[in-house]
């Protein structure tokens, strides 16, 4: 995995992050002020997180519009995801957390989550890297 936090690359906008995962996939990250909100009172996005998907979807275009270019920077790009951080999910009621559901179905590749989700993922990664052992077994097939 790599991380090149706040890549400026001919001054374009520059995300927070773009990760590279070990699968050689690759993640635009743009976080925002966990005390911001996700969405309004009536269900709809908030400007905000508004703002933020636009930030990262306008990266992912410019990263592929100069796909040949980017990979010398990063290598072996292909169509990187977006993951949006912002406010907490903990705070939105049932109809909320439906609304983003939703609203996440309908981006390609992007997700929108809360800093509380991203909090429970690495307790999630943590716990299965301390207890569940996978296990190994080999195999022949003939």
């Amino acid at each position: 995995m790599q991380v090149w936090p706040q890549p400026n690359i001919h001054g374009a906008k520059e995300p927070d992050f773009v990760i590279r995962r070990r699968d050689d996939t690759y993640l635009v990250v743009e976080i925002e002020c966990p005390a911001k909100p996700i969405l309004t009172d009536a269900g709809q996005l908030s400007h905000q997180t508004i703002h933020a998907v636009t930030q990262a979807q306008d990266y992912r275009s410019f990263l592929l519009d100069r796909i040949r270019e980017m990979e010398r920077h990063f290598p072996c790009l292909q169509e990187p995801d977006c993951l949006v951080v912002i406010g907490r999910e903990d705070k939105l009621t049932n109809e909320q957390t439906l609304a983003l559901r939703r609203s996440n179905r309908g981006y390609n590749r992007l997700q929108v989550v809360g800093f509380d989700w991203l909090v429970r993922r690495a307790e999630a990664v943590l716990r299965n890297l301390v207890e569940n052992v996978a296990p190994i077994e080999t195999m022949r097939i003939v």
